[in-house]
């Protein structure tokens, strides 16, 4: 394929992105092609019925420097990426004659006047700017609001719908879980604590991408359990700040919530996102948390470090073992309420003479641990002690 030909495909392919300059139809415009590079398009001349156009390939960063006035018009065509732009006769009949044309090669009136920035109002989004802050929003609406605006190191009004709905996802499974009291012992969250804790989308808004929640039902009690949840998870945001604490913090969790928060910050990471959390109940109380990609991945490495932060020790008396198998490592035990837990046995434990079926009393240290692939939480077991009235040696 020559070169003319493979640029008028990509010509014909451009989809247009944001318009700058309307009269009679688009004057001048952004536009990009299937793999994300931007051309910056604009009107220069009619020559034989043909309307004359110059395109110009951009960089993100300079296209956003553009929309936010730091540099010029002119200078975003006087400097384009590839040291040439492209100009572009077309006919009436839609047929295309592209040209190769270095800068110096433009005619002076092509372009506006050096200093000419973009009168362009609205940013590259259509996500309206936060009006009302957290704290208004939670008195007018007896609600607790909760607003996360994530960003990432190039400032961009978007995200990818599966990025934000995973992110969403892990925060609401992570309040989900830590609205159970830590003294059960959580694997499933009951309907009715869903159902008391569930958060509501309520708007968008620009900062880079910004997204408001709210509790689902109104606070009518302040300090209940339910309604300290939200204000417990900026507390926990707050030592993410500083990755020393977040793994203390996290052991006053139980279990599920803990690989839950450590979820939330796997998404965050492997987003690359940065977040700004701002929360308020309708009681004037309120918490601000910033947190930076850097500081939520080094956070994230101290809590894969911990071990603590992923096992709990759970002590049970008078539970049925009805299952062994030295060689394999094997147990299985049902708990008082009709639960099957079945895992490894400690080393320790290989040199017992086990009683199959019988009651015994047990320690078995007990791992959380979230799929990042298919976000399904897996729990293990290890029986590591058994109460030596119930064994033989």
């Amino acid at each position: 394929m020559s070169q003319h030909s493979y640029l008028n495909i990509e010509i014909k392919k451009l989809k247009p992105w944001e318009v700058f300059d309307f009269f009679e139809g688009p004057r001048f415009y952004s536009c990009k092609n299937k793999t994300g590079q931007i051309y910056l398009v604009h009107w220069v001349d009619e020559i034989n019925d043909c309307d004359v156009w110059l395109y110009s390939k951009v960089s993100f960063e300079k296209y956003c420097a553009l929309k936010n006035k730091k540099i010029d018009i002119r200078s975003c065509f006087e400097n384009p990426e590839e040291g040439f732009s492209y100009l572009v006769s077309v006919a009436s009949c839609n047929e295309f004659n592209i040209n190769l044309i270095k800068p110096e090669e433009y005619d002076l009136e092509w372009l506006p006047d050096d200093g000419e920035f973009l009168d362009y109002d609205t940013p590259s989004t259509s996500l309206p700017t936060k009006i009302v802050d957290v704290q208004e929003a939670a008195v007018a609406n007896s609600r607790q609001v909760l607003d996360l605006a994530f960003s990432k190191k190039h400032q961009t009004y978007e995200i990818a719908s599966e990025t934000l709905g995973k992110i969403l996802t892990s925060v609401q499974n992570f309040i989900y879980s830590s609205a159970c009291p830590n003294d059960l012992d959580v694997r499933r969250v009951p309907e009715h604590v869903k159902d008391e804790n569930m958060l509501m989308v309520s708007g968008l808004f620009a900062s880079s991408f910004g997204v408001r929640l709210q509790s689902k039902n109104s606070d009518l009690f302040s300090g209940s359990h339910q309604n300290n949840n939200l204000q417990r998870f900026m507390e926990l945001l707050a030592t993410t700040e500083e990755s020393d604490q977040v793994l203390k913090e996290v052991k006053n969790y139980n279990l599920l919530s803990r690989a839950r928060y450590k979820a939330v910050l796997q998404e965050l990471v492997a987003a690359e996102l940065s977040v700004k959390a701002e929360w308020s109940d309708p009681y004037g109380n309120s918490k601000i948390s910033r947190i930076s990609y850097h500081q939520i991945k080094e956070s994230l490495r101290k809590l894969d470090e911990g071990e603590s932060s992923n096992t709990q020790i759970v002590k049970y008396e008078d539970i049925k073992l009805v299952g062994v198998d030295i060689e394999n490592d094997f147990f299985a035990v049902v708990k008082n309420d009709g639960e099957l837990l079945k895992g490894k046995l400690d080393k320790s434990l290989e040199s017992y003479q086990f009683n199959v079926p019988s009651i015994i009393n047990v320690k078995i240290e007990e791992t959380c641990k979230i799929n990042p692939v298919t976000d399904k939480e897996k729990w293990s077991y290890k029986l590591i002690e058994i109460n030596s009235s119930t064994l033989s040696k």
